[in-house]
């Protein structure tokens, strides 16, 4: 933690190489796909928790409602094929 009490965080997952990762077990190179170091902060648990409530009281809902009240997205999200059943 910093003087602050911040928890920062950096993750290396083999920096500069190819990522590999995991299907049904057997390793996959995904090539293009480079890995880098990340560093974020951690949130306090007490914070993360009334954002989260925050974002699922208020703000989720108005996002998917400001989303279907526009044909441009609506159309968008066809195009790009976004089947609303598969997420019910």
């Amino acid at each position: 933690m910093d003087e602050m009490g911040v928890k920062v965080v950096t993750k290396r997952t083999g920096k500069g190489t190819e990522h590999v990762g995991k299907l049904k077990g057997n390793e996959v190179l995904l090539k293009n796909i480079f890995e880098k170091e990340v560093t974020y902060i951690k949130r306090d648990r007490d914070e993360f928790k009334q954002l989260r409530n925050k974002f699922n009281g208020s703000v989720r809902k108005n996002f998917l409602q400001k989303i279907v009240r526009d044909e441009n997205k609506i159309r968008q999200l066809i195009k790009f094929r976004f089947d609303g059943n598969r997420y019910k």
